[in-house]
C-alpha cells in the first residue's frame, strides 16, 4: 500500500536508493499521522524530503545518516505545509519549555529528537535551531516588507529557509564539532535561500496575493523596495549566488566544507529535478546558478 502511493513519484526519481528512502519516510510519517489530510498528501510530501536528502547528502552518506536527516525534512515539510495553528502552538510550546501538544507537527518533532537520541547523538543544537525555526515561521509573513532593512530580511530568510537545522543533524550524525567557519556556514545558507527564493518566484508570482511573499523571497523584496523590476534583481541576486559559489569551490577541503558544499549543490539539484512538481518553472531561473563543483568533477 505504502509503495503503491509513491508510484506517481517514480518517474521524478534518481534511483532505486531515492525510492526505498521516500517509503521508508512515508512509513514513518503515516506512522505518527492524526490529521484528516490523507496518505496522498503525506506521500507528495515523503517525496519532496527524499528528493532534497538523496541530493544533499554527502557521497559518502550511509543509510542511517540518509534516514534522520530526511526526517528532519519532513518536518520542516509539515511545518512549511501543514496548518499554521499547529506552527503557532509549537513556537510557543517551544519557547516556554512547555511539553509539546502541538498536533502532527508536534508529534514529528518529539519523534525525530527521539530518533536521534535513540542513536545515542547529542540533540541539543538540533533543538535549538528548531525552536528558533518555528519562532521566525510563525511572524515571517506578519513582517511588513515597507519597514523592514535589507539585513532585517536576510536575517530573517537565513532562518526560515530551514536549512540550519539540517546542517546540525548532519553534522550530529558525524561527530563532528559546532563548527568555527561560521562565516562558510552564513554563505552557504544564504546560497540555500537565493535557490529556493529563485525557483518559488514563478509560482508565488502567478498565485497573487500583493505583499504576501515580499517578506520571505528575496527577489520580490528588493524589487518591492527598491522599484526596480523582478528581471534586475534576479540578474543581482544571481550574481550574489555564484559568487558564493566561487567561495565555497575555493575553500579549504575538511569535513564541513564537504558538508556545506553538497548541502549548496544538492539543494540546487532538488530544486531543479522538482522544477515539475513542487516549484513549476524554475528550472528557467535556476540554470543560470553555479555549482559549487561542477558536474565534471563529481
Amino acid at each position: 500500500m505504502t509503495a503503491d502511493l509513491l508510484v506517481p513519484y517514480h518517474r521524478h526519481m534518481a534511483d532505486d536508493r531515492h525510492r526505498e528512502l521516500a517509503k521508508a519516510l512515508l512509513t514513518w510519517s503515516l506512522q505518527l499521522c492524526s490529521c484528516n489530510r490523507g496518505s496522498a498528501w503525506h506521500a507528495r510530501e515523503a517525496f519532496y524530503a527524499a528528493t532534497f536528502e538523496r541530493y544533499c547528502a554527502p557521497p559518502d552518506a550511509a543509510e542511517r545518516e540518509n534516514l534522520l536527516c530526511a526526517k528532519y525534512i519532513t518536518f520542516f515539510f509539515s511545518l512549511d505545509d501543514g496548518l499554521h495553528n499547529e506552527l503557532e502552538a509549537l513556537a510557543d510550546q517551544l519557547r516556554s519549555g512547555r511539553p509539546v501538544r502541538a498536533g502532527e507537527l508536534g508529534t514529528l518533532h518529539d519523534a525525530l529528537l527521539a530518533d536521534l537520541r535513540a542513536h545515542g547523538l547529542d540533540t541539543k543544537q538540533v533543538e535549538a535551531r528548531i525552536a528558533e525555526l518555528c519562532a521566525a515561521a510563525v511572524t515571517e509573513r506578519a513582517r511588513d516588507a515597507r519597514t523592514m532593512t535589507q539585513e532585517q530580511f536576510h536575517d530573517l530568510r537565513m532562518v526560515t529557509v530551514a536549512a540550519k537545522p539540517y546542517i546540525d543533524c548532519r553534522r550530529a550524525v558525524r561527530n563532528l564539532p559546532v563548527p568555527n567557519e561560521e562565516n562558510l556556514v552564513e554563505q552557504a545558507l544564504e546560497a540555500i535561500y537565493i535557490a529556493n527564493d529563485l525557483a518559488s518566484l514563478d509560482k508565488e508570482t502567478a498565485s497573487g496575493g500583493a505583499g504576501e511573499y515580499e517578506t520571505s523571497n528575496i527577489v520580490r523584496f528588493h524589487a518591492a523596495c527598491s522599484g526596480r523590476d523582478l528581471n534586475a534583481v534576479i540578474t543581482t541576486v544571481t550574481d550574489r549566488y555564484n559568487h558564493i559559489a566561487a567561495t565555497l569551490r575555493n575553500t579549504t577541503p575538511g569535513p564541513l566544507a564537504t558538508i556545506l558544499t553538497s548541502t549548496v549543490d544538492g539543494n540546487l539539484r532538488a530544486h531543479v529535478g522538482l522544477s515539475t512538481t513542487r516549484y513549476p518553472g524554475a528550472a528557467r531561473l535556476l540554470r543560470c546558478l553555479q555549482p559549487v563543483v561542477p558536474p565534471s568533477r563529481r
